[in-house]
């Protein structure tokens, strides 16, 4: 109770200990718990993490409520919340007693100020700042020697394998005195709980492949692991030290909780980091990355040959630094990258041994990529690519720890644990993907979607927004897709059917923001340079006739199929809507006579039967032509087939098929 003075109290005669305050209704199961002195202190802490939590009400009571709550939530992360003092060594009893996280305020020299618990922190350095403590807050540790698990809790654990890993974590001599008391509670002989406990002792010392260059796998969280709250947990620990693109900080945690489980997809995307300079956060986002993600093996400058050995005998996850450096001009580093993005396909055959047998050597791993600006285009499409930029002045980030990998180890430990418990389920998922133009993203991004699906809470909708926000369509990276797009826009803007070559060119060249004008070597793009660029999709200039001229061009409906393959409808600008419907078929190409009863001598039409030019054009009637005719082959210009000096005039710019 808390009088008009501010003066705290308990109930006379009431019971304490044992007993507890609860911040909210008790959850049936939870993967974190907070535990603190006073009910000021739990409530700070919650309104900083979300996690439930109980007050104890007394210093004295935290240890005995700490085994309850371990009893009642065997699985979850205690975090016991300390209180400056007395409350501080009673805490850190309380969290070695469970195995728990020891939190404590910090106020950075201001401790004589009478500033003692969470709630004043908050007062002091606000939610931030609490939250920044709770989740590096690190497993509390018994002085050397002696053993973190203690016989309350110990003998409250119901599990034989927990109760197993715990023993194995005990000294001999600790352990004998659990010895019998453990083999007749679960009804085993003490010699089969021994050679139990020595199993489980080596394979907890077992030095796994490449463990000379890797950090080992860390022992998997002993209990289900929350999917939604540990890839919140990812998530802030990335948007804690860095100032990232909308959405990014999720497609991160998607991408960092993959690095356990990619084996169980066919296809896993690279991870590709750029900016357009220095200084923008590459270097902190990889320490970060490494931090988090699974066995993480920095490179900078590696070869082709240690790239490939080193994922053949370990399959970490690939970091390379400064790759803009020396990636450019390596194509053997190149084609490694590129043959990790899919299964079935990630190896490489080099000869091997003194008798140069051709062996073949695994690239199937998880790969970030650091480097300014973009790589080549195979690479880019083979990433889930996140573009930085320099932080603004006014942009705060807090400073990364140096312990930060210490600190991460429940994380990567719980990564471990959902990973081992969904890699089956991931191998058989189908999530719902949203419509896209491009095929090749949309597999990139499906193992995030199967992530998130599998997680569950608000992360099925956090992955689709971050899939909406970072993924851009490839017309906008590819020269060939440019090039068909802007050809649209000029003939819809213009609102006709064929353009000469040497036209069209130059109405390209007049797009500011597309490259033509300086197409190669400074030089403006030439109607050979277009024919090649076209050459690819099956398109290539023939002899038109606009008017009275004739010469190579080209005609809309050439480039139809092109443009409904390589250029999704999203590309279509409103310009490009408002000045010509795609829905809307041209005028027809058949052409009106200049008058009636006159035009060629006999009738024909400009198709025949199998929709194919005419081959041989009939000879106009004297002193009559038409307004233009797309023959393949151009009326010919000797005597007896004269054209009129004096054609009618054309309507507008003589282009507009027909007569109005």
């Amino acid at each position: 109770m808390i009088d008009e003075t501010g003066r705290k109290s308990a109930l006379a005669g009431g019971k304490r200990a044992g007993c507890w305050w609860a911040a909210q209704a008790m959850p049936e199961s939870t993967s974190h718990l907070l535990i603190g002195e006073g009910i000021a202190t739990v409530l700070s802490a919650r309104e900083a993490t979300g996690w439930p939590g109980v007050a104890t009400l007394s210093c004295a009571n935290l240890k005995s409520v700490a085994e309850a709550m371990r009893r009642r939530y065997p699985g979850a992360n205690l975090v016991i919340l300390a209180d400056l003092g007395n409350g501080q060594a009673r805490a850190g009893e309380a969290a070695r007693a469970v195995d728990g996280a020891l939190a404590v305020p910090d106020f950075g020299g201001r401790e004589n100020e009478d500033l003692t618990d969470f709630n004043d922190l908050a007062h002091c350095q606000g939610i931030d700042t609490i939250k920044r403590l709770i989740m590096y807050a690190k497993t509390a540790t018994n002085d050397p020697g002696t053993s973190r698990w203690e016989k309350p809790v110990l003998e409250s654990v119901t599990s034989l394998e927990r109760v197993i890993d715990a023993l194995a974590e005990l000294k001999p001599i600790e352990y004998e005195p659990y010895r019998k008391s453990m083999a007749r509670r679960f009804g085993l002989r003490p010699s089969i709980l021994d050679a139990a406990v020595r199993e489980r002792r080596r394979e907890l010392e077992e030095v796994p492949a490449g463990s000379g260059i890797l950090a080992p796998l860390p022992k998997p969280w002993p209990d289900p692991v929350d999917g939604a709250a540990l890839l919140d947990e990812l998530r802030a620990v990335y948007t804690r030290h860095l100032v990232l693109p909308d959405h990014a900080a999720e497609a991160l945690a998607l991408w960092t909780l993959g690095t356990y489980i990619y084996n169980s997809f066919r296809i896993w995307p690279k991870l590709l980091v750029t900016s357009p300079e220095k200084r923008c956060g590459k270097s902190t986002l990889r320490e970060t990355l490494e931090a988090v993600a699974r066995q993480a093996m920095p490179t900078s400058n590696i070869t082709p040959a240690a790239l490939f050995r080193t994922i053949d005998m370990a399959h970490p996850t690939i970091t390379i630094d400064e790759a803009d450096a020396f990636l450019a001009d390596n194509d053997d580093l190149r084609g490694i990258i590129n043959s990790g993005h899919t299964k079935r396909g990630a190896f490489v055959i080099r000869c091997d041994g003194d008798d140069n047998q051709p062996k073949r050597f695994s690239t199937w791993a998880p790969m970030a990529i650091f480097m300014i600006k973009l790589p080549a285009d195979t690479i880019v499409d083979r990433s889930i690519v996140i573009q930085l930029r320099r932080k603004l002045p006014s942009e705060r980030v807090e400073r990364m720890p140096l312990d930060l990998d210490e600190r991460c180890l429940p994380i990567r430990r719980r990564c471990v644990r959902w990973a081992e418990d969904n890699a089956e389920k991931l191998k058989r998922a189908d999530p719902d993907m949203p419509q896209h133009g491009n095929d090749r993203a949309l597999d990139n991004w499906l193992p995030l979607f199967a992530i998130a699906e599998a997680a569950g809470g608000e992360w099925p909708v956090n992955v689709r927004l971050a899939f909406n926000g970072l993924e851009t369509l490839d017309e906008d990276d590819g020269i060939g897709p440019l090039i068909l797009r802007d050809i649209r826009t000029v003939f819809t803007e213009r609102r006709i059917e064929r353009m000469f070559s040497r036209e069209l060119v130059a109405a390209l060249i007049e797009i500011e923001e597309s490259p033509w004008a300086e197409w190669r070597r400074g030089k403006p793009l030439t109607q050979n340079s277009l024919a090649r660029l076209l050459k690819p999709f099956g398109i290539r200039p023939h002899i038109i006739r606009i008017g009275p001229d004739i010469a190579k061009g080209y005609e809309f409906d050439r480039f139809r199929d092109a443009f409904a393959r390589y250029i999704a409808d999203e590309t279509v600008t409103n310009h490009e809507k408002n000045a010509f419907s795609l829905t809307t078929p041209f005028q027809t190409v058949t052409p009106l006579q200049p008058r009636k009863h006159a035009g060629y001598s006999d009738f024909q039409t400009v198709t025949q039967n199998k929709d194919v030019t005419v081959e041989k054009p009939l000879k106009a009637a004297p002193q009559a032509d038409c307004n233009g005719v797309t023959d393949e082959k151009p009326p010919s210009r000797k005597k007896n087939k004269k054209i009129s000096k004096n054609p009618p005039k054309p309507n507008g710019d003589g282009r507009d098929i027909g007569e109005i």
